[in-house]
């Protein structure tokens, strides 16, 4: 960032806005509030969030168990969310919170990111009409890899590509995937899918390409970085 500086180049904060949001309550609570962070260890979020204040992690329903020498129940508790965690992933964790610590503070959902909790709906309302699932995503992408879990669970030979030099023809045919569904991280960017889309093009020029019934396009916008707007 110094460099950039000196270089005279603007520099702008891209953090997703959710994300920002859920430094700015760590922030907010660290002097008053004990702090659970459902995340998983190592995420670039995680370790970020986990920097704005003194926080207990948690991945597991064990995790929690483990907290209960650690949690002072005369204190106010709550806890936060990594973003990219849909609400059926991180559900059977609250419960066993609550139960655990039945004082605990319960913080408003707006936090998870509305594109992994869609994306992973998606995956499930298309299992019936697909043979498998291709997801395109970061092998670091934990929402990506959960939806190839999700998807694998149905599709045993759904898989995950990173790039369109990742995808092989030689497995669809091998595999006999007739239709092949498609979705992608939720912060895949759209050219990435469109490199993908045209590679399969190549490999079946014959093939039809269709939005799922039901698709529907997306509402959601953020504001951009101010220094973007300058």
């Amino acid at each position: 960032m110094e460099a950039a500086k000196q270089r005279g180049m603007k520099i702008g904060d891209a953090t997703c806005p959710l994300v920002t949001r859920v430094h700015r309550k760590a922030r907010k609570i660290k002097d008053t509030h004990q702090i659970i962070y459902i995340g998983h260890e190592g995420h670039d979020e995680a370790i970020g969030t986990m920097g704005e204040a003194e926080m207990f992690l948690v991945e597991s329903l064990e995790d929690i168990i483990s907290l209960k020498d650690k949690i002072d129940p005369n204190k106010p508790l709550t806890y936060l969310m990594q973003t990219t965690l849909s609400v059926a992933d991180t559900k059977n964790i609250i419960d066993q919170i609550s139960k655990t610590f039945p004082f605990v503070e319960h913080p408003s959902k707006d936090d998870i990111c509305y594109a992994t909790t869609e994306r992973q709906e998606a995956v499930s309302l298309m299992m019936d009409k697909i043979d498998a699932m291709l997801v395109i995503g970061a092998d670091n992408s934990s929402n990506s890899l959960r939806l190839l879990q999700l998807a694998q669970k149905s599709k045993p030979h759904s898989f995950k590509v990173s790039t369109a030099d990742d995808l092989s023809k030689e497995y669809i045919q091998n595999n006999e995937i007739k239709i092949l569904g498609l979705t992608a991280g939720a912060s895949t960017p759209q050219v990435l899918v469109d490199e993908i889309i045209s590679k399969l093009k190549i490999f079946y020029p014959n093939a039809n390409v269709e939005l799922f019934p039901g698709s529907r396009d997306d509402s959601m916008n953020f504001k951009l970085p101010g220094v973007l707007l300058s």
